[in-house]
């Protein structure tokens, strides 16, 4: 049964089916994605902060992106 059968059919928990869809190679991850470190800012750094702001929410949202295209890729989540 596929991802797509399970969820015709109303399978909420399907973790059974779902790991056998990952062995047999049905199911395949996606690309990796990096966690996120801290981020610290000190007294002489403050002043850029409101400028590097910006760029460091973009690349956060850039990477929550492809997580995102990954779950769906993998069919974790609905396209």
């Amino acid at each position: 049964m596929t991802l797509e059968e399970m969820r015709k059919v109303g399978y909420f928990y399907a973790l059974p089916e779902i790991l056998a869809l990952i062995t047999e190679g049905s199911i395949t991850p996606g690309a990796a994605v990096a966690n996120q470190g801290a981020l610290t800012v000190t007294g002489a750094d403050a002043a850029s902060v409101a400028t590097s702001a910006t760029t460091a929410v973009t690349a956060l949202v850039t990477k929550v992106n492809a997580l995102l295209a990954s779950l769906r890729t993998a069919g974790v989540i609905a396209p």
